[in-house]
């Protein structure tokens, strides 16, 4: 647990902050033991700061019912978890919207921040590997084109 500890930003000063915070909001009181195996909880997942504000955030905001206290679950599921083909597809959207957004820019002769720089990259890099993959599918063409011709030559076929 010490290494996983050494790992994050967490304190447990930080915590603490936010359980009392959480109580407040949700009017509920959470035990020390509650909270102290809460956060040794978020230690061995290895969650940081960053990761419990988000967390912490949707809770505020998330109605329990038919619930008497929060738990450990509840901080789990606060937030929505994408299955991978989900992750894929935003993933392929991103993309996309960056080449589309580098291809608007490639020719624009107006200074270039450091992400559009990315953006012309991308598009560029795109349109190189479409040529690249049209251009050998033409040489695969072109071959299987020049084998049935050897083929029908030998066959007596010169048509």
């Amino acid at each position: 647990m010490q290494g996983k500890y050494n790992e994050t930003d967490l304190t447990y000063e930080y915590c603490l902050e936010l359980f009392q915070k959480l109580e407040a909001a949700k009017r509920e009181s959470f035990s020390k033991e509650t909270m102290r195996i809460w956060f040794m909880e978020f230690i061995r997942r290895g969650w940081t700061k960053k990761i419990i504000s988000v967390r912490y955030l949707a809770l505020l905001s998330k109605p329990i019912f038919g619930k008497e206290n929060l738990d450990f679950a509840d901080w789990v599921n606060a937030v929505q978890v994408f299955a991978e083909d989900e992750i894929n597809i935003l993933v392929k959207r991103n993309v996309d919207s960056i080449i589309a957004r580098g291809k608007f820019l490639k020719d624009k002769k107006v200074g270039l921040t450091e992400e559009d720089k990315i953006a012309v990259e991308a598009a560029i890099a795109m349109e190189e590997s479409f040529k690249y993959s049209t251009s050998k599918l033409d040489l695969i063409d072109n071959y299987k084109e020049e084998l049935r011709n050897k083929r029908n030559w030998k066959n007596g076929n010169n048509g």
